[in-house]
């Protein structure tokens, strides 16, 4: 029986959010990692969504018979349990009860919350993927255009060969 653990987090930065996510085996050894800037992003919780639904795609990709969904937003957290609502929040949730109802389980998710220096791992790769946004700025500046939050899109993930691959789509300004 497959177990994983689903770690998520989320950094909000003028100009920018990251979400980012770690699927580890429960013995802690990471199956994968990822994250993502999300330009549009309104709040925290917002990206803390984010990570959670980049998770839950990586997570779809190895096909566990069992997850536990672990977090440090509390809000993120209880609304995905369904101890809360936030009317708010409704779009993000939506989109993360979509990707969780496409993981093929053999039994119901469990999730819970944990303190930030417990989820050490996601909340760097959520704050290296906000600065990815701002290298992405600098790099189109270099060439003489512009880039707006909003044009740029990017995803840092794992290299199969090592190290990290930093994909950015750029739209001139």
């Amino acid at each position: 029986m497959l177990m994983l653990q689903l770690r998520f987090d989320g950094s909000f930065r003028a100009g920018g959010a990251g979400g980012a996510a770690a699927v580890l085996s429960k013995d802690g050894v990471v199956w994968w990692e990822g994250a993502r800037f999300v330009p549009s992003c309104v709040t925290s919780s917002h990206a803390e969504f984010e990570g959670l639904i980049l998770g839950l795609e990586a997570a779809r990709a190895l096909s566990p018979d069992a997850l536990r969904v672990e977090g440090d937003c509390r809000v993120v957290i209880d609304q995905m349990s369904g101890k809360a609502r936030a009317r708010k929040l409704s779009e993000p949730a939506g989109r993360a009860r979509e990707a969780l109802a496409r993981l093929p389980l053999g039994s119901a998710p469990s999730f819970g919350a944990i303190v930030r220096e417990e989820n050490a791992r996601a909340d760097a790769l959520a704050r290296a993927a906000v600065d990815a946004l701002h290298v992405a700025a600098a790099l189109a500046a270099a060439r003489g255009g512009g880039l707006r939050a909003s044009t740029a899109r990017g995803c840092a993930a794992p290299a199969a060969e090592g190290g990290w691959r930093l994909e950015l789509a750029l739209r001139d300004c």
